[in-house]
């Protein structure tokens, strides 16, 4: 999963977030770089549900997150502030 951003405390702690929720982390420069990111995310939306592909259009990402622990009986926006507050 890619993320970008300028300052390095918060880039931290999203490539701990990212990790932790069973993806891998890659770093994609500067918050500039974000907007090369943003039609990425778009394409993936259209392909997801405009074209009714689902989550198949990432069976890399659904591999990944079988080889991680899976977190325990928590809500997922639960998980993520938790993951926001200690990386």
């Amino acid at each position: 999963m890619f993320y970008a951003g300028d300052n390095a405390e918060a880039n931290e702690r999203v490539r701990a977030l990212i990790d932790r929720l069973g993806f891998r982390p890659q770093f994609a420069g500067p918050l500039k770089h974000a907007r090369y990111l943003e039609p990425m995310a778009a394409l993936n939306i259209a392909f997801g549900y405009a074209l009714g592909a689902g989550v198949n259009i990432a069976p890399e990402w659904r591999q990944i997150n079988k080889q991680v622990e899976k977190p325990r009986k928590t809500s997922k926006r639960a998980l993520v502030y938790e993951l926001l507050a200690n990386p």
